[in-house]
């Protein structure tokens, strides 16, 4: 498994309870081989889309709310989750970036980690070797990018407000997100990649 010019993994770089759970995570002779934590910035800038798509939302959400206000407030009320929803997604890039804070990525001589912090909770994904055969590689003009192990596709169905009908009498709305899972936007992605290949050649031709 060829280094490059890839630093040493250094645990210490983490916040306290992270490289807890990472340590904790490890089995008996498990050797870290690299370890870093997404660019928050970058996961910032990945979620505006989303933030883009939430002005034109938010802003029906709270044209409907008064316009609805004038027949009952009570109607009107009804609206409330959808601009909720819509400031929820205007502040994803802040979401976004604090989530990579609490995110960390590893990959040892047995697997890669992904350890990924929720409100109150760390959810811990690790991907073996023979799920690793098939990646792709995101690189950027600086070297940085994302390694993908896996895409998941969601759907997900929203409905407009009571009222908010179309002359065509659809009142909701099916579209499919596909969420790609892997260490993303991170430095030197391409030794990176090398470094995981090597530890699933060591495996699986062993």
């Amino acid at each position: 498994m060829n280094r490059t010019d890839l630093p040493l993994p250094n645990p210490m770089m983490l916040p306290f309870g992270l490289q807890q759970i990472l340590e904790n995570e490890l089995d008996k002779g498990e050797t870290l081989l690299w370890l870093d934590q997404p660019d928050g910035s970058r996961m910032a800038r990945s979620s505006l889309p989303i933030m883009l798509f939430a002005i034109p939302w938010t802003a029906f959400s709270c044209f409907w709310m008064l316009m609805a206000s004038k027949g009952s407030l009570l109607f009107a009320a009804f609206g409330i989750p959808f601009v909720l929803i819509g400031l929820g997604m205007l502040s994803s890039p802040f979401w976004a970036k604090r989530a990579a804070g609490k995110t960390v990525y590893a990959l040892t001589d047995k697997r890669a980690i992904i350890i990924a912090g929720k409100f109150k909770s760390m959810t811990v994904t690790s991907y073996r070797p023979e799920q690793l055969t098939e990646m792709d590689r995101e690189q950027r003009a600086d070297g940085s990018g994302s390694l993908i192990f896996e895409r998941i596709a969601s759907t997900h169905t929203s409905h407009r407000p009571a009222g908010s009908v179309h002359r065509h009498g659809s009142r909701s709305r099916t579209h499919t997100t596909i969420t790609p899972k892997g260490f993303l936007h991170i430095k030197q992605v391409k030794a990176v990649e090398d470094l995981v290949e090597g530890m699933v050649a060591s495996h699986l031709n062993s």
